[in-house]
């Protein structure tokens, strides 16, 4: 069996390092694409509470108004009344 010549070495070192890299770009890849869809649904969850906000601020604009207007039809029976 032959000893491994310094050439060898080197070739299976740059081998290795070159599968590392390989490795590496793999995970960054992935570790983008999920970096990626989280913040797609960080995205979709904002706009869903805006929106579910904006229709609470709706129901509510829309019950002080009903309250308010009746409220003023109580007022103007008591007027009647007294």
């Amino acid at each position: 069996m032959e000893e491994p010549t310094g050439k060898d070495v080197y070739e299976d070192k740059i081998r290795a390092l070159q599968e590392s890299i390989f490795s590496l770009r793999l995970s960054r890849g992935v570790l983008l694409d999920l970096l990626y869809q989280s913040q797609l649904k960080q995205k979709k969850e904002a706009e869903n509470l805006r929106r579910e906000n904006a229709n609470l601020k709706k129901q509510v604009g829309d019950y002080a108004r009903q309250l308010w207007e009746k409220n003023k039809r109580i007022c103007e029976l008591e007027k009647h009344i007294h």
